[in-house]
């Protein structure tokens, strides 16, 4: 149950950064087009 749990966590922290990346990626593609 507990290596789940860190498995999960750790996909978790993934989708984290990714929609992170996706935001700031978003952030300059706007200040550009402005």
């Amino acid at each position: 149950m507990d290596t789940v749990g860190l498995f999960n966590i750790a996909d978790l922290l993934k989708l984290l950064k990714n929609s992170v990346k996706l935001l700031y990626s978003l952030a300059i593609a706007k200040s550009i087009i402005d």
